[in-house]
């Protein structure tokens, strides 16, 4: 049976910084440059960190780099991540602090040593077997469930996960683990179910909140995500990750101060953390600080040179300030890292298009497209938008039950999700609110033209007519409305006079007769 396993190597970087644990005299820091594997070999004790369930599930591999203070006798006393995949980097921190050097000695005297260890992890194909005996108690199904996660089976894992919770339910670690299976299947009312069950169990822990307000990032609940994680800081104000996502989720509701506030919070309790540098990024660039974006993707850039988000990130922030050379070189360096990147493409695309290069601008599009990841993403952007926008005008018209326009957007919002009735009745309410307002009338003339309600439609479009004769679009929904219902002597007036109000109408109104007498030509069944 194949699956996935972890190795971690680990090599101490190039640079280390010796100071005398007692200085004879006032002089500068000594400094003592030595290849990694001098130092290695003074290792009498490696600890290489296991993978995280977590992290496995979420796909993060790569390197993490710790910086590790080593004591007079060898002895790790500080360990800092300074880059990596935050789902990686408390383990990593973890291995670190259990090494062991010899000590080391300069001029005779005991120094402290500063250095870099380099943890890679890697998912590879392994050959291990799950246990053969069949588990006999709750702890039993909680280790062959953690074998399978680590082999990728989430299914046969959440067999095994809520047997152990039905042989105990009060297994955090059950419940835990499999949340996080059901985060590999895209189960998200389980993902939920499972995070609610934690806060049940101990409403102490900050984990606990935490993982139930990410789960509600995941059903777009970001006021829940918000108090969950808000409760996750107060248990515990150290953990840059409860910051970092509750930033997160505030930009996604659209607070983008506070959502900067909370990246600047997690950066400062983890100031390698570029994940955070770049989503920080991203929100001051949409605030058009864009400096303060670009230091900000400078940042992450440095942190990892080889990051296509990072890139992309700072090309759009160039790209905004003017400086299109910079950005296309922004573009194609992150094309070099990921060949598939929709979104460079796009935007790559956008400057071939400014400098008209139609050709080149065309094929980035294609390629854009070809991008899952762009594409889900575009879907996800426009949902979240349509949920905020909508939760937005709902506050507006409880605010102030005669605001028409928040009527009329609404009627928008629910024409898009396809509650034909409920855009009829806001865009009825708008009318009755603001009776002299041709477009609401013609809004709900299309709203009817949907519905096969020509009459109804062709009395709307007639009175947005009468608010605005000079309106060339009423003329033609009028005009369409009245061929379809076979008044094509009548419709023709209505396009002629449309076409004369706007000569740019004709190609549209050539299709539009076209189809409909194409539709009326076809036997009704």
């Amino acid at each position: 049976m194949k699956s996935f396993a972890s190795f971690a190597t680990c090599i101490l970087a190039l640079t280390i910084s010796i100071a005398q644990a007692q200085p004879p005299k006032k002089s500068k820091p000594r400094r003592l440059t030595v290849s990694g594997g001098v130092l290695q070999g003074k290792a009498i004790n490696k600890v290489s960190p296991p993978y995280p369930p977590i992290a496995r599930a979420a796909r993060a591999a790569g390197k993490v780099e710790v910086q590790v203070t080593i004591s007079e006798q060898g002895k790790v006393i500080e360990a800092v991540a300074i880059s990596g995949h935050p789902l990686l980097r408390e383990a990593s921190v973890d291995a670190a602090k259990q090494w062991v050097f010899k000590p080391t000695e300069l001029s005779g005297a005991p120094v402290k040593v500063q250095g870099i260890l380099v943890f890679n992890f890697t998912l590879v194909e392994d050959d291990s077997k799950e246990p053969e005996i069949a588990p006999r108690n709750s702890k039993e199904y909680l280790t062959r469930g953690k074998a399978r996660l680590e082999k990728d089976d989430a299914q046969g894992a959440i067999a095994d996960f809520t047997k152990a919770i039905e042989l105990d339910q009060q297994s955090f670690d059950a419940y835990y683990y499999r949340m996080i299976a059901r985060v590999m299947i895209e189960d998200r009312d389980g993902i939920l179910h499972d995070a609610n069950k934690l806060v049940e169990i101990n409403p102490r822990s900050s984990d606990a909140y935490f993982a139930r307000g990410s789960a509600r990032m995941l059903e777009l609940d970001l006021d829940g995500s918000i108090a969950d994680l808000s409760k996750a800081i107060e248990l515990n104000p150290k953990s840059p990750l409860a910051w970092h996502h509750r930033g997160i989720t505030r930009i996604d509701k659209g607070e983008l101060d506070g959502g900067i506030a909370d990246l600047s919070k997690a950066i400062e309790l983890d100031p390698y953390d570029r994940y955070a540098y770049k989503v920080r990024g991203g929100a001051r660039r949409k605030k058009g600080d864009l400096p303060g974006a670009i230091a900000d993707f400078d940042k992450a850039i440095d942190s990892y040179p080889d990051d296509p988000e990072a890139y992309n990130g700072r090309g759009q922030a160039r790209q905004d300030k003017g400086d299109k050379a910079g950005a296309l070189a922004d573009y194609n360096k992150a094309i070099s890292l990921d060949p598939n990147f929709g979104s460079a493409y796009f935007n790559r695309a956008s400057i071939h298009r400014e400098n008209g290069d139609l050709d080149k601008a065309t094929a980035d599009f294609v390629k854009a497209q070809e991008d899952p990841r762009f594409t889900q993403q575009l879907g996800f952007q426009d949902d979240l938008s349509r949920k905020l926008e909508e939760e937005e005008v709902n506050r507006a018209i409880a605010a102030n039950p005669r605001d028409a326009t928040a009527y009329r957007r609404r009627a928008g919002l629910r024409m898009i999700k396809g509650d034909l009735d409920g855009a009829i009745t806001d865009e009825t309410k708008a009318i009755e609110l603001d009776p002299r307002d041709a477009k609401s009338y013609d809004n709900r003339g299309i709203l009817l033209m949907l519905k096969d309600d020509l009459d109804g439609a062709i009395a709307d479009f007639t009175k947005a007519i009468e608010l605005d004769s000079k309106s060339a679009l009423f003329y033609a929904n009028r005009g369409m409305a009245l061929l379809m219902k076979g008044k094509e002597a009548e419709a023709q007036r209505d396009y002629d006079r449309c076409l004369e109000l706007s000569p740019s109408f004709k190609p549209g109104l050539e299709r539009q007769i076209k189809e409909i007498k194409e539709r009326r030509a076809k036997p009704q069944r």
